[in-house]
């Protein structure tokens, strides 16, 4: 049988509340290295300060999230499977809320079961 994979993703959490977060850490934030108040008028290392501190911000208010995302492998449910499917949950419904004992369902069951299986063994084996 084959088997079935999970697709990992990795995105970060933003949403209103992380981005408010932000804005307030922005504003604490001092900015008097990155405006040269301290003597050093070097723009790479200027540059630098403010990049390290904008992205120390950014890091913190809008952390990784993983998404496990689960694929079901179903490429052998046909569309008469699916059909047949939905016809017999409707029988179902119908043997469930009535008192009627000729309406019988499980030979129609037993029916959609082997044409399943028969569709699995199909799907595997070809």
């Amino acid at each position: 049988m084959q088997l079935q994979k999970n697709y990992t993703y990795v995105i970060r959490n933003i949403n209103n509340c992380s981005i408010e977060e932000f804005k307030t850490r922005l504003s604490y934030e001092s900015w008097g290295s990155i405006f040269g108040y301290n003597g050093n008028m070097d723009v790479d290392v200027l540059f630098n300060s403010f990049l390290n501190n904008y992205l120390r911000i950014f890091y913190t208010s809008f952390p990784f999230c993983k998404i496990i995302e689960k694929r079901n492998n179903n490429s052998w449910i046909t569309p008469g499977i699916r059909i047949s499917c939905r016809h017999k949950r409707c029988l179902y419904l119908l043997t469930r809320d009535s008192d009627d004992t000729n309406l019988k369902i499980t030979t129609y069951c037993k029916t959609l079961t082997s044409a399943i299986k028969r569709s699995k063994m199909v799907y595997i084996y070809i």
